[in-house]
């Protein structure tokens, strides 16, 4: 958060917490949330064995570490809609799926699961097209509420296929590459997860 002082120099000072948190808190809060790259695929391998429906649908990790996680699927003639544009279920199945292997893998004996999720479509994916779906913790609003954003990003089957414009869909163009060079944007999804008791402490 920039703030101006009576001098008129411009400091950059710590945005405030959520839910009226100290400082000192939110901060704890969001160093406990987080594991290391060996912790996190540890817990990965148990989870897939599990998560079948993310493993039958074809989705694959194709990158992990201690900031994020990375699930990547090709859409397939069955993904598709009348209009031969990929169903957005399809599209948020993969968001949730990476969301969901993402809280999980920061924890070993608690479960999370979605209270809400809002999802933001950018634009279309069709046949062929690899999309990528890109979950980071994104604040840690208590010891049992963690909020998490996930992208996902239209890589193409050989890069990027299109690019969305300022209005999202509506300006959808053909130049293979999204703002500043970077895949384009298919959606956003921003989740709320919350933990479930693991069961030392259930009754």
């Amino acid at each position: 958060m920039t703030a101006r002082t009576p001098g008129g120099t411009v400091t950059e000072t710590p945005a405030p917490p959520a839910l009226g948190l100290t400082t000192e808190t939110a901060e704890a809060l969001r160093r406990d949330a987080r594991r290391d790259e060996a912790h996190r695929r540890r817990r990965l391998e148990q989870i897939l064995l599990e998560d079948h429906r993310t493993v039958t649908l074809g989705m694959r990790v194709t990158a992990l570490d201690d900031e994020r996680i990375v699930l990547e699927q090709t859409i397939g003639p069955t993904d598709v809609n009348g209009l031969n544009l990929c169903h957005g279920g399809v599209i948020f199945t993969l968001a949730d799926s990476a969301t969901g292997v993402g809280a999980n893998t920061l924890d070993d004996e608690s479960a999370w699961v979605t209270v809400t999720s809002e999802i933001h479509f950018r634009q279309p994916a069709r046949i062929g097209d690899r999309l990528t779906a890109t979950c980071r913790l994104a604040e840690a609003l208590s010891a049992r509420r963690r909020r998490f954003e996930t992208v996902v990003h239209n890589i193409g089957p050989e890069g990027p296929v299109a690019a969305a414009g300022e209005n999202g869909a509506e300006e959808v163009a053909v130049t293979g590459i999204g703002a500043g060079g970077a895949p384009p944007v298919v959606a956003v999804v921003d989740s709320l997860m919350v933990r479930l008791r693991p069961p030392a402490e259930t009754n």
